[in-house]
Order: structure tokens, then sequence, then C-alpha cells
């Protein structure tokens, strides 16, 4: 487990500054979702470092899918996430299982590889902060995959987006995604716009 204190206070602000979308959410929904993606940080941590080969990452997983156990919750929490309806959030999402998938027409993301890119991850990475689940490269993929927008460039196109950081190796296959705070805000309206079109 981190116990610098400066790495902490990163830890902290990086995962509070992810959730500013919830900022005027009610019923403590910013700081519940919060307080989630910081035990899962650390329960990594101290997975990552624990030399007696316990995990107690299984333990928060179970935690955040305990909170939202059906799609009704799930379309609240990212109709709060983005300020659109629940039925909004069900047009954009299929959220019968707990991993959020897109699930709307191809024509209303951009048409070029790296818009449409940029779009789908927001709206990715966006989902599943509001659930409070992390971001992989490969569940962007995956979604790009789904809209044809992934080429031999993904990496890079990924790395080019102000509206996220990367986390881990730069040639590992699969690295964490955080939200910045100016993502979340284009994350939101980009979702409005998409729940607005399909009306």
């Amino acid at each position: 487990m981190a116990t610098d204190p400066g790495e902490i206070k990163r830890l902290v602000e990086e995962l509070w500054a992810a959730t500013e979308a919830l900022s005027t959410a009610e019923n403590g929904l910013r700081s519940a979702v919060f307080q989630k993606l910081l035990d899962r940080e650390l329960a990594s941590s101290a997975e990552r470092q624990d030399s007696n080969g316990r995990s107690r990452g299984e333990s928060v997983a179970a935690a955040v899918d305990r909170a939202f156990t059906d799609a009704d919750d799930r379309a609240e929490a990212i109709a709060t996430y983005f300020d659109i309806e629940s039925h909004e959030a069900e047009d954009l999402f299929d959220l019968r299982d707990p991993d959020p998938k897109i699930h709307f027409a191809n024509d209303k993301l951009s048409e070029g590889i790296k818009g449409g890119l940029r779009e789908i991850t927001l709206l990715v990475c966006g989902a599943r902060s509001a659930l409070g689940l992390e971001t992989t490269t490969q569940q962007v993929r995956d979604a790009a995959n789904q809209f044809d927008r992934a080429d031999s460039n993904f990496m890079k196109n990924l790395s080019d987006f102000d509206e996220i950081a990367i986390r881990g190796k730069p040639k590992s296959k699969n690295r964490a995604i955080r939200m910045r705070v100016i993502g979340s805000e284009r994350a939101a309206k980009l979702a409005q716009r998409i729940a607005g079109a399909a009306e």
C-alpha cells in the first residue's frame, strides 16, 4: 500500500478530480464513487506489495458490484454522471451486465478514426467512472473495434487525448486509463449531445 504522503496526496487529488462531474449530484454520489475508486486503488497497491500473496482486491470489487446491483441502479448512476435522464443512459449503454457497453448507431459518432475514438474513450471512461470501475486500454480498444475506430495508431491517438491520463509501461498491451477533469466535462457534453440526437 502506498505510504509516501506525496504519493497518497497525488492519488487523492487525481481521483477527486476524476469525479468532478458528480459534484452537483445528490445523496453524496460523488463521495461514494470517490471512496470506491480510492479503496480500489489502495487495494490494488496492497495486492502488488503483499509479499505473502494475499489478495485484498477481490473484496473491493465485490463491494463495487453490490453498489449497483441492477440495470436501473447503473442507469441512474451513469445518468447522474453525464447529467442526462436514466432512460437516455439506457439508450446510450447496454447496462444489463455490471460492465457497461456502448450501444447506439455508429453515425452518432464523429466520422474520422481519431475523432470517433476520442468520443468512445470519453463515453467508456465516463460510464465506468460513474460505476466505480477501472478503465483499461483494452476495454476502450474493444469498444473502438465495435465502431471501426481502432487502427494501427490506436495507442498513439489515445496518448494524444488531453482528457485522459494513461498509466503503466508504454509497451504494455493493457494499461490503466484515468479521466481528467476536462475529460469528465467533455464526456458529459458529448453524452448530452448524443442523447439529444437520439430523441
